[in-house]
């Protein structure tokens, strides 16, 4: 809940000041008050939170609302007082005058039309007769709470985005509380049980697993499947280290040799209770065959290495469903956690391959935050280029760049474009498998909204990475502030980066990175008293690596925000800065 809160509430503020300027429309309509008038026919015209000076042409009388009408025209832009929408000294004058505008565009009163020009009224937002028919239906259709559905609505129009169900639906999936991680772990494991899956089910497949693979928090599955390679391949003295940390991480059992070891494993992968296991983990070795007569036949160091092949880096819980089998008395996460403080331990007598495999996992995570110079690809970069945020872009550059990529060998799946092609062959899927691929479709198309090029030269990009901790999927939503180089990539030296997380420990977190010149300094916001011992342990060695990259690190701040985001109406801090982004240079305008 905390992440979706922080996305609507960053949607909110996205934009800067000179992005929040009134632009008119022609066509459009809004209400305002004169508040000021100054010689020579001009006044000051208050609409909502924006203030404007106008030229009047018109006898208008200070303190009273009117509604406007842009009308066409070149230079300043030009509005007309709707002479005909009245007051009504009897009755509701606000609902008296939203009767007769409602009148006036040939659209019904009441419901639906009158909710969201109330609303518009209200805020003062300025609209076209097709925004208020068209986000009037939009309104009906919603499920979602009539003030969410208002809010997204207003930015859709504020934005000038199109007024359609797939907009709208792509915003309101920011702000559901599913999370991403999760739901992309729960399609792939419902498109590898479903046995009516086409080709479009397994491209679907497997790039999902790439994805759940790469974001693996600390790639815990990997060391564990280097300790088996080196018990498969590895030299006598490399075996002889790879059986001793097994043994200590209850992988192996003591005195069990490898090939004791590979027996034990083929005996569990025949037993007819595992089989269902089995199957559904593995289902490529039971494909026209039985699986238990293929693994019967086999050696047993043979029966693992066809396992460990079948369990691919794409199928991180291949090799989990393997230690089930070795062990089942042992949740995975223990040998995870067990093996994470040997490869910590300098003094222990099988240093040389922890070490080993602690320098590969350390590389293979600061790879996932670089970017890679020449033809090698940054693992984040690469990441989102596969979640398909510029799906669009790809389509529009041509047939001959596109063949080119193919030839270079440079042309990616994207998670996008496989969902894309999933929904549009959708026969025999069942509604829960859909419904977790519309969401996917829709959490990016709202990425794609949400980070659309800006006007101005600062730009923002928002998206979300699913990330693994411990046995359980979450989300880290990443917003990105600064400008773009010539070439085209993030300026890494002057930007603003945020990430916003929800942690088993310490719960809702937001950490605030800027970066000067270089120089970085973190601001970390929660609830919880700072953790004065951790910061002292961990601090040095997040100097020492952002130096490795070529970064200072200036501060590390700790704080503990007052209120949280659901909460920001009642936060004075808050609300001065939501005045801030709202304040409205001027504009003149002639009426």
């Amino acid at each position: 809940m905390f992440q979706s809160e922080m996305i609507s509430s960053m949607n909110r503020g996205l934009q800067t000041s000179e992005n929040r300027s009134l632009a008119l429309r022609p066509g459009q309509m809004f209400q305002g008050m004169i508040t000021k008038l100054y010689p020579g026919q001009t006044a000051q015209l208050q609409a909502g939170n924006m203030t404007l000076t106008a030229q009047l042409e018109a006898q208008l009388e200070t303190g009273r609302q009117y509604w406007f009408r842009v009308q066409a025209g070149d230079g300043m832009p030009r509005l007309q007082v709707m002479e005909q929408v009245r007051s009504n000294p009897q009755g509701d004058q606000q609902q008296s005058q939203r009767s007769q505008i409602l009148q006036q565009l040939g659209l019904q009163a009441g419901g639906p039309h009158e909710q969201l020009l109330r609303h518009f009224q209200q805020t003062s937002q300025p609209f076209t007769q097709t925004d208020l028919a068209s986000g009037a239906r939009l309104l009906q259709q919603s499920g979602l709470p009539a003030h969410h559905s208002l809010q997204l609505i207003s930015r859709l129009v504020n934005e000038q985005l199109p007024l359609t169900r797939e907009t709208f639906q792509a915003l309101a999936a920011l702000q559901h509380p599913q999370s991403m991680g999760e739901t992309m772990h729960a399609l792939h494991e419902s498109l590898a049980q479903s046995s009516s899956g086409g080709n479009e089910s397994r491209g679907l497949q497997q790039i999902l697993g790439s994805l759940l693979q790469q974001t693996n928090s600390s790639k815990q599955i990997e060391p564990v499947r280097q300790l088996f390679n080196a018990l498969l391949t590895g030299e006598n003295s490399v075996r002889t280290q790879a059986e001793q940390v097994l043994r200590e991480t209850g992988i192996m059992r003591a005195k069990e040799s490898a090939e004791q070891f590979f027996s034990r494993i083929q005996a569990e992968a025949v037993k007819p209770e595992n089989r269902a296991p089995m199957q559904q983990t593995f289902p490529q070795l039971f494909q026209g065959q039985s699986g238990n007569q293929v693994f019967n036949a086999m050696k047993p160091a043979n029966v693992f290495t066809m396992l460990m092949n079948a369990a691919g880096p794409d199928q991180p819980e291949g090799l989990t469903q393997m230690l089930r089998l070795i062990n089942p008395d042992t949740a995975p996460q223990q040998v995870f956690e067990q093996l994470d403080r040997l490869m910590q331990q300098r003094n222990h007598s099988a240093s040389p391959l922890l070490q080993m495999i602690h320098e590969q996992q350390t590389d293979r995570e600061l790879l996932f935050l670089q970017r890679g110079q020449g033809q090698d690809t940054a693992q984040l970069r690469m990441f989102l280029q596969q979640l398909g945020l510029q799906h669009e872009h790809d389509l529009r550059i041509g047939l001959n760049d596109l063949q080119q990529s193919r030839e270079a060998g440079q042309r990616i799946e994207t998670l996008k474009g496989q969902l894309l092609h999933f929904l549009q062959n959708q026969a025999n899927q069942t509604p829960q498998t859909i419904q977790q691929a519309e969401f996917l479709l829709q959490r990016l198309t709202g990425f794609q909204i949400a980070s659309q090029e800006q006007q101005h030269p600062v730009q923002h990009l928002l998206f979300q990475v699913p990330f693994k901790f411990g046995e359980q999927y979450s989300d880290i939503t990443m917003q990105w502030e600064g400008k773009r180089t010539k070439e085209g990539y993030l300026d890494e030296d002057h930007c603003r980066i945020m990430f916003y997380l929800e942690l088993a420990a310490i719960r809702d977190t937001m950490v605030d990175v800027q970066i000067q010149n270089r120089v970085v300094s973190l601001t970390i916001f929660n609830q919880m008293e700072k953790p004065e011992q951790l910061q002292r342990m961990f601090e040095p060695i997040l100097a020492k690596r952002l130096e490795e990259t070529g970064y200072k690190l200036s501060s590390v701040r700790w704080k503990q925000p007052d209120n949280t985001p659901a909460n920001d109406n009642n936060n004075p801090d808050v609300q001065t800065e939501k005045r801030k982004r709202q304040n409205y240079k001027g504009v003149d305008v002639r009426i």
